[in-house]
């Protein structure tokens, strides 16, 4: 009996005298899931040449002109995935890992190992009911190294109507900690090549951009005392380590 004491007593007291807690938790955001979080509103729209909003459409077109000229580039933004609600990663979270899933629906014309697609990081902010390929920034399409990253989160080559797995830890990372703005990603190609990817409005659910994120959070300290006064935490830890020095004395007797 006695030891079974010692040992509540030694969580009890681990628990009193830590008043600092991480907690870790996997979140998946994709719109139209009903197992996925509440927070999982996406916005994906196609910016091809012209003046045209495209967001209506239920797939993504990526790829250039015969002469690598980029006609088609697609964006992606998880609007609500940051925020204190169950189901959204808290600012000052740190990310443990974080997977951006997108389906090929058209694999292309050339499906080689030179039609490699990538995934940057946004500088730019958009409107996905407004943005276009002529206004989504001062360069049509964008620019790389201004609008977007130039250095790619990851890259894929589509060379099969599946699923494609893109590491995107950083950037989320980066927007975590308020280093950045969430504008999202961009998805483009460099070669003549062009295929489609699931937009959140594809009718098969499982096809649409989904975003799965592993991360753990400390809460900041609590500035309401837990105990009233004038019983603080650290004389009721030194209370319980008294019981137990004394009952083990009184034990060993």
């Amino acid at each position: 009996m006695y030891k079974i004491q010692v040992i509540l007593s030694f969580f009890v007291i681990l628990f009193l005298c830590n008043d600092t807690f991480v907690s870790a938790a996997t979140v998946t955001f994709q719109e139209g899931n009903n197992a996925a979080s509440d927070f999982s509103q996406t916005d994906v729209v196609r910016i091809q040449l012209g003046a045209n909003n495209l967001s209506g459409l239920d797939f993504l077109h990526v790829g250039t002109w015969t002469d690598d000229t980029p006609f088609a580039r697609g964006l992606i933004k998880f609007t609500n995935m940051f925020g204190v609600s169950e189901g959204q990663i808290p600012y000052g979270a740190s990310i443990q890992s974080a997977a951006l899933t997108l389906t090929v629906i058209d694999v292309g014309t050339d499906p080689t190992s030179d039609s490699t697609h990538y995934v940057a990081q946004l500088f730019t902010d958009w409107v996905v009911d407004l943005v276009t390929w002529e206004n989504f920034s001062t360069t049509p399409g964008g620019e790389i190294g201004t609008d977007f990253s130039n250095t790619p989160e990851d890259t894929f080559v589509p060379s099969a109507m599946t699923s494609y797995t893109i590491d995107v830890t950083t950037s989320v990372s980066q927007w975590a900690q308020e280093l950045d703005e969430n504008y999202g990603w961009i998805i483009y190609t460099l070669v003549s090549d062009a295929s489609k990817l699931g937009s959140d409005l594809w009718a098969d659910v499982s096809a649409r951009p989904m975003l799965e994120v592993t991360y753990t959070y400390t809460p900041p300290p609590d500035p309401e005392p837990v105990i009233p006064e004038p019983l603080s935490i650290s004389l009721l830890c030194s209370a319980l380590i008294g019981i137990i020095t004394n009952r083990k004395n009184t034990a060993s007797l």
